[in-house]
């Protein structure tokens, strides 16, 4: 169990075959454009996502998944305050 600190917070639960990542974001959290090695699944339990990939923009709220695939480059915005749980399926 690790615990990390930005201007987010987030618990991270690793395993030789996955991590699970506990986030909140406050509103107006951006996050640039970045890549990882993981694939990475997710669902929002609180709040909106905006989630850029390849010039495409997908609105996210509570309850929706959503799938960004290892080494694809993606950006994220939190409009209001969010919380997700983060899959990143290790390669």
């Amino acid at each position: 169990h690790t615990r990390l600190r930005r201007d987010w917070s987030s618990d991270v639960c690793s395993s030789d075959l996955c991590d699970v990542l506990f986030a909140s974001y406050p509103a107006e959290t951006k996050i640039e454009a970045h890549q990882h090695d993981s694939e990475n699944i997710g669902v929002l339990t609180r709040g909106e996502l905006l989630l850029t990939m390849d010039g495409e923009t997908q609105r996210i709220v509570a309850g929706d998944w959503y799938h960004v695939p290892a080494n694809k480059e993606h950006a994220a915005e939190f409009t209001a305050e969010t919380a997700e749980i983060e899959f990143w399926f290790k390669n």
